[in-house]
């Protein structure tokens, strides 16, 4: 009786981030949808999953989006990840610990078309890409690293690591057009301080550009 009480305690336990054997750990993180992040130790994994609650209450934000991407490896902070909407609006992580939101707009690179391909100046933000097709869209948004990520490449396991994030803790009601990342050069309309804008001169989108298709249209 005792071995039997002893071994119901343990199955108890063992769905408890904090007291569950590391064999135990995956299977939690499998039911929190919450994988484990490359070089994760049992302890820092165990104590991610203890805090699920409070990561599932930024999934669907912009927030939420970075926060998961830096657990995972993925550059933050100044030259990290930086989330675009069409609608010129950017969201990047700060370089504090724990980090905040930096918000911010990119409204000297409105190139924004109507339906008839004139540029009306009231559409805020710009286009991606035309052949993504609706411009007339607020909901999309892509990924920009503003310096190069040499493991971020087409087909490369750390692309199909940031798609699965994309699709975890995006917003429901946005579309995720891909990632973009600038290898050499500066990017257009980023860095917004000392941004290329139409008639600028020099070279749109950086001098070398690496795109990253997400794994589907959502």
């Amino acid at each position: 009786m005792d071995e039997q009480l002893a071994q119901l305690k343990n199955a108890v336990l063992a769905g408890m981030p904090e007291c569950a054997p590391a064999d135990a750990l995956a299977k939690i993180g499998k039911d929190r949808k919450m994988p484990r992040a490359p070089g994760e130790t049992d302890a820092e994994y165990a104590s991610r999953l203890k805090d699920a609650w409070t990561f599932w209450e930024d999934v669907g934000s912009a927030f939420g989006l970075l926060k998961e991407l830096k657990v995972h490896g993925f550059p933050s902070g100044t030259n990290g990840a930086i989330v675009l909407q069409q609608n010129g609006t950017y969201y990047q992580l700060d370089d504090m610990d724990p980090p905040d939101l930096v918000t911010g707009n990119l409204m000297q690179c409105v190139n924004r078309k109507d339906l008839t391909g004139a540029t009306p100046g009231t559409l805020r933000g710009w286009t991606f890409d035309v052949a993504f097709g609706n411009d007339q869209q607020f909901a999309q948004f892509g990924i920009l690293f503003p310096v190069d990520v040499p493991t971020l490449t087409t087909g490369s396991e750390d692309a199909a690591r940031l798609n699965e994030i994309v699709v975890r803790s995006q917003p429901g009601k946005a579309r995720f057009y891909g990632v973009w990342v600038v290898v050499t050069g500066e990017g257009f309309g980023w860095p917004a301080s000392d941004a290329r804008t139409f008639g600028s001169g020099g070279t749109w989108g950086g001098n070398t550009i690496r795109y990253i298709e997400p794994t589907t249209q959502q």
